[in-house]
């Protein structure tokens, strides 16, 4: 069992098309549901132009040929969400992994959220 980042983190443009690739994105095994509290904050943090960036991963599973998001919920949902008002001059860093098996996918992902 083994997982390994694919190439390295990038920093790319947020944009509405990467935010709705994230948010439908399926999720990894354990997901935790939004919490509308914390998408509240992130959504006022984007409104009051205090929000600096975020990190955003996916993990494809060998076993299941599927790509999987490990992080990024709550922000991408937010801004997949967002009515006008869509940040400008913003950018994310996405990181890409690779999994062997679906534990191997459940494991990276209590990376980001134990």
């Amino acid at each position: 069992m083994s997982w390994k980042m694919i190439g390295e983190p990038k920093t790319r443009k947020l944009t509405r098309t990467l935010a709705d690739e994230f948010s439908s994105m399926t999720p990894a095994p354990h997901d935790r549901p939004l919490n509308a509290t914390r998408a509240a904050v992130i959504r006022t943090a984007f409104e009051k132009n205090k929000f600096r960036t975020c990190e955003w991963a996916s993990a494809y599973c060998k076993a299941t040929k599927q790509t999987y998001r490990i992080n990024g919920k709550h922000t991408s949902t937010v801004l997949s969400q967002m009515n006008g008002g869509f940040p400008k001059e913003l950018s994310v860093i996405v990181e890409q992994y690779e999994c062997d098996t679906m534990e191997d996918v459940a494991a990276l992902y209590s990376t980001f959220d134990t």
